[in-house]
């Protein structure tokens, strides 16, 4: 929660991982940010309708590409943004 309003997943790993990184507790953060990922993500292959989860993925994929790209986005710029703290 956020002024009493619940954020979205990808505002509440921008806000993890959008920061000066002053301490090794910070860096926590970004360890935050990808535990929010892969909750993210399995929940998605968790609501699945059928038992083999490749093959609900692969339905998934192709019925909603939007959330499997924003998914991998959210996570290409937690690495990106750790990549350029380490610098």
């Amino acid at each position: 929660m956020l002024e009493g309003r619940i954020i979205d997943r990808e505002s509440l790993i921008d806000l993890l991982t959008v920061k000066d990184v002053k301490s090794a507790e910070d860096v926590g953060d970004f360890v935050s940010a990808l535990k929010v990922l892969r909750d993210w993500q399995q929940e998605e292959v968790s609501s699945g309708a059928w038992n083999e989860t490749a093959r609900w993925i692969l339905m998934k994929t192709i019925e909603q590409p939007s959330a499997v790209r924003r998914q991998s986005t959210c996570l290409r710029t937690i690495w990106r943004r750790l990549y350029l703290v380490d610098e």
